[in-house]
């Protein structure tokens, strides 16, 4: 199984920046980071497996994804509806 760069993300634990400028960074940092890991759990999903191999939701490495996705969209989700806080631009 290959594993493409760093899957991990920002340290969740560190304060929200009070200036907006510093707050946009972290949504921009989290949205790579969620959209990073999206794209690494669709190659999990996707690769071949074996009848032998175990479940795919046994596999160490996509529940960790799943589980950072989970947590830095929540944490996603409370930068952006802070006031004055940077929306998503879809």
């Amino acid at each position: 199984m290959l594993i493409m760069g760093c899957l991990r993300g920002p340290p969740l634990d560190r304060p929200v920046a009070s200036d907006p400028e510093a707050r946009n960074q972290q949504v921009a940092t989290l949205e790579e980071s969620i959209a990073r890991d999206r794209r690494r759990l669709e190659e999990l999903v996707t690769e071949p497996r074996n009848e032998a191999a175990e479940p795919l939701h046994s596999d160490a490495v996509l529940r960790e994804i799943a589980e950072r996705i989970t947590v830095q969209t929540k944490l996603l989700e409370a930068l952006q509806s802070q006031p004055d806080g940077p929306t998503r631009a879809d």
